[in-house]
């Protein structure tokens, strides 16, 4: 069994670090009649041709939040992304689950200063936290502030998550 810690960035030595946009789009927003993967380099593809030769060519990776149920109330918030270029590390200065709720809101997690490293690689999961939510419910709403997920070949880049509503597996 592999365990995750969570390392928040006060915990951290203060760098100099430059944050790079990035493009993330949704997985609902891609074909669903190809694979994820080829999806995601006919899109750097398209890009990348887009771009004139002043311009610094950029990587496109599709995140999203995910939730599974464990046992009973127990469910895993886990941030998953697919493409070109490995990540090694996810922050954000603030990440939240909520009901779906508009009458009567209700938030099962909040994460202030989460700092995750995870195994480099271009498609993968980050384990984010434990959360309770009832086995009534089986969507919620996922977001993150700040979220930025450090590139091996770019450094941090800024990443901005589709917040959105998440089936519960």
């Amino acid at each position: 069994m592999v365990t995750q810690s969570i390392v928040y960035s006060d915990q951290m030595a203060p760098s100099n670090e430059i944050n790079i946009d990035t493009t993330i789009i949704n997985r609902r927003d891609l074909p669903s009649n190809i694979p994820l993967e080829q999806a995601t380099i006919n899109l750097n593809k398209e890009k990348n041709a887009k771009l004139d030769n002043n311009s610094l060519s950029k990587g496109i990776t599709v995140v999203s939040g995910y939730i599974i149920r464990m046992s009973g109330n127990t469910c895993q918030l886990y941030i998953a992304w697919s493409g070109t270029d490995p990540i090694h590390i996810w922050r954000a200065s603030n990440i939240r689950v909520t009901n779906l709720s508009l009458l009567n809101p209700y938030t099962y997690l909040i994460v202030n200063n989460f700092y995750q490293r995870t195994t480099a690689a271009a498609t993968g999961t980050c384990y984010v936290s434990a959360i309770n939510i009832p086995t009534s419910e089986s969507r919620a709403n996922v977001y993150a502030s700040t979220l930025q997920a450090y590139y091996l070949s770019f450094d941090w880049r800024s990443a901005l998550i589709n917040n959105g509503t998440v089936v519960i597996n």
